[in-house]
């Protein structure tokens, strides 16, 4: 039997008959993992383990392991067709020190996720708390680099989001019965984010207005 629980509660939300799978549980948890577990507990299968354009507090996104790319986020074609999109992220090829968001497989921008202390405020909108800390982390074992992020308690609800567009956005709910996220992060922001926008050779420094 297969069961769907809340792991809050403990409570079966849904059951079905698995052959050869006795005991196995699924368990939507808290944090937005979705967990198959063995009777022994062993998880054999989660979704924190298979990002799709969504990273979500405490998950940990296996860049590269033993220096090759293991893992990489990708965006939907539009907002009505989930299907793979033409912008992914992922950490370089060519060294572990940088991320990239890529259009067609070409750079399209950087991001700096590699300094390990970044922390950064930004207002929540709406209802509830309005505002929280992001404590993005970038941890090398040595076979493998990690990405993961925390938010401060009581900080609404939070996801990054890879956008049909190309847009990396992060995204707070201050209502769990609310359906509108609000963006208060986003890259590429005008000026010098795209990569090469000044050519070849060329050094970009957003010092005026963008024309």
């Amino acid at each position: 039997e297969l069961a769907l629980s809340d792991s809050t509660t403990g409570r079966a939300l849904w059951t079905t008959t698995a052959t050869g799978g006795d005991g196995v549980v699924a368990l939507l948890l808290n944090s937005g993992n979705f967990v198959l577990r063995s009777p022994n507990g062993t998880a054999i299968w989660q979704s924190f383990d298979h990002p799709s354009a969504t990273i979500l507090p405490t998950m940990k996104v296996l860049l590269s392991y033993k220096g090759s790319v293991n893992t990489s986020i990708v965006a939907c074609k539009n907002p009505g067709d989930m299907s793979p999109g033409e912008f992914s992220g992922s950490i370089d090829p060519s060294s572990n020190l940088q991320f990239f968001v890529w259009k067609s497989g070409r750079p399209y921008y950087r991001i700096s996720f590699f300094d390990d202390v970044s922390v950064f405020g930004f207002g929540g909108g709406g209802g509830g708390a309005t505002s929280a800390v992001v404590h993005p982390s970038v941890i090398n074992t040595g076979d493998e680099v990690y990405y993961t992020y925390t938010v401060t308690d009581g900080s609404p609800l939070t996801r990054v989001l890879l956008k049909h567009d190309g847009t990396m956005s992060l995204l707070t709910r201050n209502s769990n019965t609310s359906s509108e996220w609000t963006a208060s992060f986003e890259r590429p922001g005008p000026g010098c984010d795209l990569y090469a926008s000044c050519g070849a050779f060329g050094y970009c420094e957003h010092t005026e207005a963008v024309p």
